[in-house]
């Protein structure tokens, strides 16, 4: 932050923004101190280079920045309003194609079996974990399965593509692999998937595509 603030219209500050660790973003761009670091770097380039690739590459990057943590500051300020509800999981709360959020405790505990994927359709294995999850899905969907699909795309025109074709439930974290939600589920590798049981408790993470038909059998 020093080289940052000291002259952010330098190599140096653009250099040190985008510093990683262990493959990460040290700067982490959905962190609200952090956002005035990309903010402060990105304001001066376009003010001193406003035709480089670069600076304009910085602008979206510090624009997706404010948006994601204003969302998020906004959301915090609305808790309080928030009715309780005592879930035996982590809750995931985001937006499906249309916009509108949808929460994963608002299909879960309601009867349904739920099984939650963590994916991302730009990958190669994508396209083929989809057809065994709609097989599932058909299978079991009139006996009370549902999907609750996060997607980790950056991509958000590919993932509309992709998600407008899928009959579960689809939804987006636009904090891609800085997603938070993710980390919380410890979620290191993609797909992930857990299962949920009739009562809304977590009860498994399914470590091998070939067991989700018989751990979801179990369960219905």
């Amino acid at each position: 932050r020093r080289f940052i603030y000291s002259a952010p219209m330098s190599t140096a500050a653009y250099f040190a923004l985008f510093q990683k660790v262990d493959g990460l973003l040290f700067f982490d761009l959905y962190d609200r101190t952090d956002s005035k670091s990309f903010g402060a770097v990105a304001t001066s380039y376009d003010h001193f280079y406003p035709e480089s690739p670069r600076s304009k590459h910085l602008k979206n990057l510090a624009l997706q920045s404010i948006k994601v943590t204003r969302a998020a500051r906004d959301r915090q300020m609305d808790l309080s309003k928030v009715e309780a509800k005592e879930i035996g999981f982590l809750d995931i709360n985001l937006p499906t194609l249309d916009g509108s959020q949808i929460s994963l405790s608002s299909v879960s505990g309601e009867g349904k079996v739920v099984l939650v994927n963590f994916t991302a359709y730009q990958t190669e294995w994508s396209g083929e974990l989809n057809i065994t999850l709609r097989d599932i899905y058909n299978k079991y969907k009139g006996k009370g399965l549902e999907i609750y699909q996060v997607s980790l795309d950056n991509d958000l025109h590919y993932w509309k593509n992709v998600a407008v074709n899928q009959p579960w439930i689809c939804v987006r974290d636009p904090e891609s692999v800085y997603s938070q939600i993710a980390a919380l589920y410890n979620v290191k590798k993609l797909p992930a998937l857990f299962l949920l049981d009739r009562k809304g408790n977590m009860t498994k993470r399914i470590d091998a595509i070939n067991t989700i038909d018989a751990d979801i059998q179990k369960l219905l």
